[in-house]
């Protein structure tokens, strides 16, 4: 009974540990698989955008019209600079680039095919010119406070005659496409979106989960997003998942989370790929380790019965024993009686005697 019982307890944890071990290895290997494909995303968006407008930025910010007009040589809106901003604009493929003055004042800026400009509107506030007057380039994703459109913002600082002093801010604002393009034609056991680090998904293929955040936002970050505008006045809410997590249950399905960042400013590429449970792989072994549980629980009944017989055996030859014993000491009792007695006996069988004791010889 206890070796059935330790057979019986070994097999269920052996379901368990199987069970287990082919998920583990079946959610280890499309890991490995999903890793180059957001490595991959993170390269595309690094090659092929956020590079390219980066050293777009930084040779604008050089351009002699747009120097003379930040500090003043020349006014604002002119033709020399117009020009300059135009084929920058139609070069890149960009929505707009415009300069801006020290107050964060439009003061030159390229024009659309319908004749829009962002001239005279004033975007001090915004982090893409803060940072770029504290002398730093930024790239900044955002929401048009404007135009209400979505685009890559690339901002340089812009620097005078003195040296360190910067005079004005040129921005790249790239067309919502730009990035769009990149999360197209999305395999169905594989999702892409890119974040912020805050945690906002500013592209994705599921164009539901645009503006929604990867996980809950504290109320200070929340707010601060709020105060510059960056993504419009979307709700900002939470996805019914979180992000952080390597592994999450979206829509009854399992999904991996692998996220890497595009080491610029915080924002990083994500993907998410299905993980079906591997019931076959389970199924096939559970049902080999549930065969040798009851194989040797059948080992165990079988030794049980053979052990039971030959103790039925050993026990039927210790009673015979016993009684041939007895027996042989009845017949030792009878020969001794027989033999002393002081009465002749005769033994006879079918007429024939067959035994006398020493007493009926004597009488004789």
């Amino acid at each position: 009974r206890h070796r059935l019982w330790l057979i019986i307890c070994c097999t269920l944890i052996c379901l368990i540990l199987l069970t287990y071990g082919a998920d583990q290895v079946t959610i280890y290997w499309h890991r490995q698989a999903q890793k180059p494909t957001t490595a991959k995303l993170s390269y595309e968006l690094n090659t092929f955008i956020v590079d390219p407008f980066r050293h777009a930025i930084v040779n604008l910010s050089r351009q002699g019209e747009i120097v003379e007009v930040c500090t003043g040589r020349t006014p604002a809106d002119n033709g020399a600079l117009q020009r300059v901003l135009d084929t920058a604009k139609n070069s890149l493929n960009a929505a707009f680039v415009y300069v801006l003055d020290p107050q964060g004042l439009v003061i030159g800026c390229s024009l659309q095919e319908s004749g829009e400009t962002l001239s005279g509107h004033r975007y001090p506030f915004r982090p893409y010119f803060r940072q770029a007057m504290a002398g730093d380039q930024h790239f900044y994703p955002a929401m048009g406070v404007t135009t209400l459109k979505k685009g890559l913002y690339f901002s340089a600082p812009v620097y005078g005659t003195e040296k360190g002093q910067v005079e004005g801010v040129v921005v790249i604002k790239t067309r919502s496409e730009t990035v769009d393009s990149l999360f197209i034609g999305h395999s169905n056991l594989m999702e892409s979106l890119l974040l912020s680090p805050e945690g906002v998904i500013f592209a994705a293929t599921q164009a539901a989960w645009i503006f929604h955040t990867g996980w809950p936002l504290s109320s200070e970050a929340y707010s601060s997003l709020r105060q510059t505008r960056q993504f419009g006045h979307a709700e900002l809410q939470p996805l019914a998942v979180s992000l952080h997590n390597t592994l999450i249950s979206y829509q009854k399905q399992r999904w991996l989370v692998d996220r890497q960042s595009l080491g610029r400013d915080g924002w990083s590429g994500a993907t998410l790929q299905k993980v079906p449970f591997p019931w076959a792989s389970v199924l096939l072994l559970n049902s080999v380790a549930l065969s040798l549980g009851i194989a040797g629980a059948l080992l165990v009944l079988h030794a049980q019965q053979a052990r039971e017989l030959t103790g039925r055996i050993l026990a039927g030859q210790e009673a015979n024993d016993r009684v041939e014993a007895a027996r042989q000491h009845s017949i030792l009792e009878l020969e001794t009686i027989f033999s002393a007695s002081l009465v002749g006996i005769v033994l006879v069988r079918d007429g024939r005697i067959v035994n006398v004791n020493q007493r009926m010889t004597e009488i004789f």
